[in-house]
Parts: C-alpha cells; sequence; structure tokens
C-alpha cells in the first residue's frame, strides 16, 4: 500500500488525471509474475474488492485508476485480465466514476475481439485508449485494424478522452507519429 500511496503523491505533484493499473504484476519478459494461487472468481473478486477500496483514494487525489486488460496471445502470457468483457465487468461492479477501462486496441484485437462493437457498447466505460496495428505492434495504419473508422466513430460519439499511441514505429519515427496523428485528429 506504501508504493500505491506513492503513486497517488506523485500523480499529484504531476498534475497527472490518470493512473493505469494491471491486474497481475509482470516479469521482466512481460508475462505475469507469480502470485498467490487464486481461482478466476477469487481474482475477480480480489481485482474489484481491490478497486473499490482504491477508488475512493483515487477520489482524493483527483485522479481516474484506468484497468487495462492485457494480450496473453503474445506479449503478457497469463495475465489474468485478457478480455475487455470481462474489464467492463469489473468496472461496473466496482462502479466508481473514479474507475474506467483503458481499452488497448491492439491487445484486444490480438485476443479476437470485435474491437469496434465493444468500443460502441461500451464507451462510456473507457477513459483512455492505446493504439498500435495489429501486425507488429506498429502505428494505425500499418495493419489490419481500420483505424480510421475508429477515429470516426470517436469522434462522431465525441469522445473526449485521451488516445495514447502505444506503438513500436514502422520506418522513422516523425513519419509514423505523423501518419498517426493525420488519422485520429
Amino acid at each position: 500500500m506504501a508504493e500505491l500511496e506513492q503513486v497517488f503523491e506523485v500523480a499529484q505533484q504531476l498534475s497527472c488525471r490518470h493512473i493505469m493499473m494491471l491486474s497481475d504484476v509482470l516479469a521482466a519478459d512481460g508475462s505475469a509474475a507469480m502470485s498467490l494461487p487464486l481461482s478466476k472468481e477469487e481474482k475477480f473478486e480480489s481485482v474489484v474488492e481491490g478497486l473499490r477500496a482504491l477508488a475512493h483514494r483515487a477520489a482524493d487525489a483527483g485522479v481516474v485508476l484506468l484497468l487495462e486488460p492485457l494480450n496473453t496471445m503474445l506479449d503478457h502470457r497469463g495475465c489474468f485480465l485478457n478480455s475487455s468483457r470481462m474489464g467492463f465487468e469489473i468496472i461496473r461492479q466496482v462502479h466508481s466514476p473514479r474507475v474506467k477501462l483503458l481499452y488497448d486496441i491492439y491487445h484486444m484485437s490480438m485476443m479476437g475481439e470485435d474491437v469496434m462493437a465493444e468500443i460502441e457498447s461500451n464507451l462510456d466505460l473507457i477513459g483512455y485508449f492505446h493504439v498500435a496495428d495489429v501486425p507488429g505492434r506498429h502505428q494505425p495504419g500499418t495493419g489490419k485494424i481500420d483505424y480510421r473508422a475508429i477515429a470516426d466513430w470517436l469522434k462522431r460519439a465525441r469522445f473526449r478522452g485521451f488516445i495514447g499511441m502505444e506503438f513500436f514505429p514502422h520506418g522513422p519515427a516523425e513519419i509514423a507519429a505523423r501518419a498517426a496523428k493525420e488519422i485520429f485528429l
């Protein structure tokens, strides 16, 4: 808990409005580090209870906690939270405006989700997006995800949250960043 108190303090010092959170501690290779053996139901309840407890502290700090599901197909073997549907259910059960989902389009696409359908059905529970294309985790427009359709829909829906570029540039970084920016502006 002392580590989280430091996170909240630093967030306040930096005027940070969001704190990203995972369901698991990650090892150096990106996989889930081993923790206490819990059933899926127990892990689910543990995440809900933990976020409920932290929601009050988040309100005091003026931040929103962002729970991020990760893909277990390639990047984060063994992670508990690997679907947005489970993430949305956790968010609903926590029932706090201080807890939202960080919807990582790359991760959820890697897990086979229909990202557009999930975004359309749950936008009110999403506080932040991460973007990268599939395959390769490169900038939007280099793979199979229709980022223009997603960006157009978010504009029509008047999404005012953050969209974070979390990709490995394919080609020069400036050109990759400019191409991604053009899709979302």
